[in-house]
């Protein structure tokens, strides 16, 4: 673990809020519990975490200073930092940990191969995640080599619980591409689930497809980045 300065850190705090992620907390005297994360101030000396347990819980009153754990995932990507308890305090119908800024950091940020973004559009944005019962239908929002982005068209649908694998399919007709998807993270955008995930070691046409694809999508983002630049 290293030392992070508060900028990045706010950073991270702040994309853990947008995403929806849980991270668990944990420390010596406090049992561990699902949390979700509030968006940092823009100024201030640290963050919070809510806790959606009644007020009736009787919780242990750690002393201030005290340190605490955060574990979960960001982007498919384990995280965990630690830092110190602040304040412990009942708010609605929930506890909030006022914490500080964490004080060290264990988060690979750079994935092997970057997410190219699918445009709008484009056959490969097309898809569909087989069940055990059902066929769902699912936009690809983002792909690599080794991972995949999508959001299901149908509301309300959730899915098996993350390290859950999925049979999926990719594009359309004889460009289809059939590979299997390791849940890492969903959460409901306006009722429709997204989620992300990691693709399981593939082999034979499907993979020299997925290289073709991921290959052709780096071309067309690069070309509509040269696009956007002023000149």
């Amino acid at each position: 673990m290293h030392t992070p300065s508060p900028p990045p850190i706010a950073h991270l705090i702040r994309s853990l809020a947008q995403e929806g992620e849980r991270l668990q907390l944990s420390g010596p005297a406090l049992p561990a519990q699902p949390t979700l994360v509030l968006p940092p101030p823009t100024d201030g000396d640290g963050f919070s975490v809510v806790t959606l347990l009644p007020q009736s819980t009787a919780l242990p009153q750690p002393a201030a200073h005290s340190r605490v754990t955060l574990h979960g995932q960001l982007h498919d990507v384990p995280i965990t930092f630690q830092t110190t308890l602040r304040k412990l305090v009942a708010r609605g119908d929930e506890w909030r940990f006022d914490l500080a800024w964490p004080t060290a950091l264990d988060y690979p940020q750079r994935r092997v191969r970057p997410r190219i973004p699918v445009p709008v559009g484009h056959p490969a944005a097309d898809a569909v995640v087989i069940g055990p019962e059902e066929v769902l239908l699912a936009t690809v929002t983002d792909l690599h080599r080794e991972g995949a982005g999508l959001q299901l068209r149908a509301d309300d649908v959730m899915l098996a619980e993350a390290g859950s694998e999925y049979r999926c399919e990719i594009g359309r007709d004889d460009a289809r591409i059939r590979l299997h998807l390791r849940i890492g993270h969903q959460r409901m955008d306006h009722r429709r689930l997204r989620l992300g995930g990691r693709i399981v070691p593939m082999t034979g046409a499907d993979e020299v497809r997925l290289d073709h694809l991921v290959a052709e999508l780096e071309r067309l983002w690069l070309r509509s980045r040269r696009d956007t630049m002023p000149r």
